[in-house]
């Protein structure tokens, strides 16, 4: 198991569960940390999916004192999941790379017209 394939799902809609959450995070920092793992808290998130509590407990989650960013979206075993947990912005990505690689290809002929 690596460190970076944790993930914490819970429902907060108080400060209380923002304690517990936090409480949560440290838990899994103290056990990193006993196994001498680091914990790349640039790349961990909080992705929440009810807009309604976003700007009241985004700011909260911490780990090692260390603020968490939120984001809309997260990209997770090269799946794009977004707080609506539409697939839209998973097709997107895919299309917009699709496009680049197909204009890529036809850049790669040349054609010649009489």
């Amino acid at each position: 198991m690596f460190a970076d394939d944790v993930k914490l799902y819970a429902e907060v809609t108080t400060d209380v569960d923002v304690e517990h959450f936090n409480h949560a995070l440290s838990c899994i920092s103290e056990w990193a940390n006993m196994w001498q793992l680091q914990i790349s808290i640039a790349k961990c998130c909080v992705l929440q999916l009810n807009p309604r509590y976003a700007s009241s407990t985004t700011t909260h989650f911490t780990i090692n004192g260390t603020p968490l960013a939120a984001h809309d979206s997260v990209r997770d075993l090269g799946v794009i999941v977004n707080e609506s947990l539409t697939p839209s912005t998973h097709i997107a990505k895919i299309t917009a790379t699709a496009h680049q690689r197909v204009n890529l290809i036809f850049r790669a002929f040349v054609t010649c017209l009489a």
